[in-house]
């Protein structure tokens, strides 16, 4: 049984949980990250790419 998608999942929850609640943040900063975390999940689970490439998105979601 392979792990990474449920960590995956799990570690974007918390880093979107993370740039939500990050009071210094701008809020356009904020929908940027949240927005490219969720597109990447979008894009995962509809075969486009794959996890390594998701866990990517999900770490630079600011770049």
């Amino acid at each position: 049984m392979n792990k990474a998608p449920r960590f995956m999942k799990e570690y974007a929850k918390y880093k979107t949980l993370n740039i939500l609640r990050n009071e210094l943040m701008k809020e356009e900063f904020k929908n940027k990250g949240t927005k490219t975390i969720q597109g990447a999940l979008r894009a995962y689970e509809k075969g486009m790419i794959t996890v390594d490439e998701t866990m990517n998105l999900i770490n630079n979601c600011f770049e």
